[in-house]
C-alpha cells in the first residue's frame, strides 16, 4: 500500500490509509505476532513498540537488548563521536563475569550503554557512582549526557573477569 500511494496522486489513495492501519494493527494484535514484526522490522521504534504493548512480553529482555545493540550501532555508524576513556582494572578473577564501577564526575545523568555478550543500559546521576555486572567479552561502549551542547563518546572494551573502574568528566576547551 506504501508504494501504491508513492506511485499516485493523493487524491486516489481513498482507503489505503485504512488499510494499511489495519495491516499494522493486525501485525501486532498478539504478542507473537508482535515480536515477528519488530524482529522483521529490525528498529529501535519497533523493539520499543513491542515492549509498550508487551510489557510482560516473553521477548522483553531480548528486545531491550536489540535497542541497546541498534542505538550504539547507530553512534558507531555515524562516526560523530569523541574516544571514551580506556577503564582502569583493579581487580583480577577467573571468573566469567566482569564488575565495572562507574563515577560520574559531570554535572549531567550519564547513560551508558554497553553491547557485547550481554547490552545493559546503566544511568548515573550527577556526581554519582553505579557498578554493572557483565560478562566478561567485548563490548561496544556508548556514553551520552543529558545535554544538547554535549557530543557522544564511544569506545571499546576487552573484559576479562575481576573488577574495573572509570570515572568519567566533561571538559570544556575553546579554540
Amino acid at each position: 500500500w506504501r508504494t501504491f500511494q508513492k506511485a499516485v496522486p493523493s487524491k486516489s489513495w481513498q482507503d489505503s490509509e485504512y488499510k494499511i492501519n489495519d495491516i499494522e494493527h493486525k501485525s501486532w494484535n498478539t504478542e507473537s505476532k508482535a515480536w515477528k514484526t519488530a524482529v522483521k522490522e529490525n528498529t529501535i521504534s519497533a523493539y520499543r513498540k513491542y515492549k509498550l504493548l508487551y510489557p510482560n512480553g516473553q521477548h522483553y529482555p531480548q528486545a531491550e537488548k536489540k535497542i541497546i545493540d541498534l542505538e550504539v550501532s547507530d553512534v558507531f555508524a555515524s562516526g560523530n563521536y569523541g574516544q571514551l576513556p580506556s577503564m582502569d582494572r583493579t581487580g583480577y578473577s577467573n571468573s566469567t563475569y566482569s564488575t565495572v564501577s562507574v563515577r560520574n564526575d559531570t554535572q549531567y545523568t550519564l547513560t551508558l550503554l554497553y553491547s557485547g555478550v550481554e547490552s545493559k543500559r546503566l544511568v548515573i546521576s550527577p556526581h554519582s557512582s553505579k557498578s554493572v555486572r557483565l560478562k566478561s567479552g567485548s563490548y561496544r561502549i556508548v556514553a551520552s549526557v543529558n545535554a544538547s551542547n554535549v557530543r557522544n563518546f564511544a569506545g571499546r572494551e576487552e573484559l576479562m573477569g575481576g573488577s574495573y573502574d572509570v570515572s568519567y568528566y566533561i571538559q570544556t576547551s575553546r579554540f
